[in-house]
């Protein structure tokens, strides 16, 4: 917007001294583009080429823009409502989802303590067979044997 306002109907720069602002801003912008200069958020290649804003308000957006209403605010209410809206159904999905995980989870702990009681119980029946095993061969003798 700066540079469509300080050239003539042909694209040039009406003066020399704006001519070699111009050309700073092309080349910043390019760099900025290519990523051989790195600039913090919200800075432009304005603000690296004029310095920072004076008196709050953004240059090259029209008039009673601020910095901050322009960088880092949603466009309007509406839109911020949309997506106060928005975070507030992913948040309650995600509530839903870890709800039904944790149930989840809790069928699978139930299910292990059950299991466990099982094998548990297993155990002793095949410790008790050993023991009457144990006890039967000590009886046998070896004429009693085929």
């Amino acid at each position: 917007m700066w540079m469509k306002r300080r050239v003539n109907k042909d694209g040039e720069f009406t003066d020399d001294e704006i001519r070699s602002v111009g050309d700073k801003l092309k080349e910043t912008e390019d760099k900025i583009k290519e990523g051989t200069l790195k600039v913090d958020h919200g800075t432009d290649a304005m603000t690296v080429v004029l310095g920072k804003e004076k008196g709050g308000y953004a240059r090259g957006v029209g008039s009673g823009v601020t910095y901050k209403r322009y960088f880092d605010l949603p466009r309007s209410i509406q839109a911020s409502d949309e997506r106060i809206t928005l975070l507030q159904s992913q948040l309650d999905n995600e509530r839903w989802e870890r709800q039904e995980k944790e149930q989840e989870i809790q069928k699978f702990s139930n299910k292990m303590s059950e299991i466990e009681g099982m094998v548990s119980k297993l155990m002793n029946q095949l410790a008790a067979q050993w023991q009457q095993l144990k006890t039967i061969s000590t009886k046998l003798t070896p004429s009693d044997t085929f």
